[in-house]
């Protein structure tokens, strides 16, 4: 088995742990619930472009990627 960087295939954790509607950050990502009320917010996505070139600066990042967008479908379906 190859070893891997502990963060490899974690991309878009924040988006999977959505469901928990809390605020989730991970190292690019950071989701922000929906606020309710009489004017609700809908949920938002903020992106930190520095750790984000610092992924796409990564030997792994190909690879990386395939596997965060595999699970990313693979949540999507089991969840719809």
């Amino acid at each position: 088995m190859i070893a891997h960087r502990e963060c490899y295939g974690k991309l878009y954790e924040p988006i999977l742990a959505q469901g928990s509607g809390q605020q989730t950050t991970g190292a690019v990502f950071r989701i922000k619930p929906s606020l309710p009320g009489m004017a609700a917010v809908p949920p938002g996505i903020e992106v930190a472009i520095a750790a984000w070139d610092e992924c796409m600066a990564c030997s792994e990042s190909p690879g990386c990627l395939q596997l965060s967008g595999a699970k990313l479908l693979a949540e999507f379906y089991v969840r719809h």
